[in-house]
């Protein structure tokens, strides 16, 4: 499989942070039911996908309901790919199978996957249906994968080319790929996988070493052999840790017969380094996941578990103290210090975990 990206020109850089002034004209127009208004808001020719998810992250759940009503256009491909997975999986029953079918297949496959495992199995199938037979087969390709491992996060959309080939040819090759259009090209992509004659990996040539390079060079001459491989049963946290340690923009991904099948990116690797970060954090916490859209009874549940194992473990330590209450009676000082005792004891413990994560 070889592809290229078409060029796509950006939207104008928009200020830095959420303008919460925006998200209370947001709230007004979809009050108002302003069709005019909201489309204004989140015009994506005027802003960044992602400025505009911070924004809709921001509403109610029925906010998003009645802007789904009003304008279920707004929830484009760009969107949904940026919004945060529990919006998504508050988003994605409110609007038609037909239109989720469609996103799925103008963005690229890794993306596709992360939306549809945000769907509930009875959408899985209606949003199946809709999808032609390539995008079906390789959802369910992808699918097949364990969560959180190098299957479910590569794309399938890559460049590669033969080690026998020019610059001129690459690069020719390239542009007719883009000129043609279609769905197998990455959006974008940083480098060119150089492919034996059983479409293993042998090398890779950096875009920027292969634009100023003559025409008539070989890509044999060019590649760089010390490529990092990845297997789709790796786990995610493993990719990120050796995209971190050789400085990867991306990596090629092989089957069990070592032929290129697919690449991860270093902007997927952001968001599991991030993901895997607040994984942590919450753990040191002992708190499980909660999301912006979750119930007051999903938030309780999430963090009364171990708040009653603290309330237990401060149950018990007050009773081994009441063993002594003569001799505390006797000598004031103790309880003066068992509060800094206390105190200092949960502050290296917590230090002491913060290291070990």
């Amino acid at each position: 499989m070889t592809e290229l990206s078409e060029l796509h020109e950006a939207p104008a850089p928009s200020h830095a942070g959420l303008d919460v002034g925006n998200v209370d004209e947001l709230h007004e127009a979809i009050t108002a039911q302003d069709k005019t208004r909201i489309r204004e808001l989140l015009d994506l020719d005027l802003e960044h996908p992602a400025e505009l998810a911070d924004r809709l992250e921001q509403l109610s759940h029925s906010d998003r309901k009645t802007l789904a009503e009003l304008c279920p256009d707004v929830f484009s491909p760009a969107l949904l790919a940026e919004l945060e997975d529990d919006v998504v999986e508050d988003v994605l029953p409110l609007l038609s199978s037909r239109q989720i079918s469609r996103a799925m297949e103008e963005l690229e496959s890794d993306d596709a996957v992360q939306l549809f495992e945000e769907l509930s199995d009875e959408a899985r199938e209606e949003v199946l249906e809709e999808l032609p037979e390539q995008e079906r087969r390789e959802i369910e390709e992808s699918l097949s994968f364990d969560e959180e491992t190098a299957g479910r996060l590569m794309q399938r959309e890559f460049v590669a080319a033969p080690e026998f080939w020019t610059v001129g040819q690459t690069i020719d090759h390239m542009r007719e790929q883009g000129e043609r259009g279609g769905d197998n090209l990455p959006e974008k992509f940083f480098d060119v996988y150089v492919i034996d004659a059983h479409f293993h990996p042998i090398g890779y040539v950096p875009l920027s070493t292969l634009m100023r390079s003559q025409r008539g060079t070989l890509l044999r001459d060019l590649m760089d052999t010390n490529l990092t491989v990845i297997t789709p049963d790796m786990d995610q946290e493993d990719v990120a840790y050796l995209f971190e340690k050789y400085d990867l923009i991306s990596a090629p991904v092989v089957d069990a017969d070592g032929r290129l099948t697919g690449m991860i990116t270093v902007d997927d690797m952001v968001e599991v380094i991030q993901e895997e970060n607040t994984e942590d954090m919450l753990a040191l916490a002992g708190v499980s996941e909660a999301g912006l859209v979750d119930t007051v009874a999903d938030t309780v549940k999430a963090r009364a578990p171990w708040l009653f194992v603290n309330l237990l473990t401060a149950m018990l330590a007050s009773s081994v103290i009441s063993l002594f209450q003569n001799e505390i009676s006797q000598l004031v000082a103790l309880a003066v210090l068992m509060p800094i005792v206390a105190s200092m004891g949960g502050n290296t413990g917590t230090q002491a975990l913060t290291v070990a994560i």
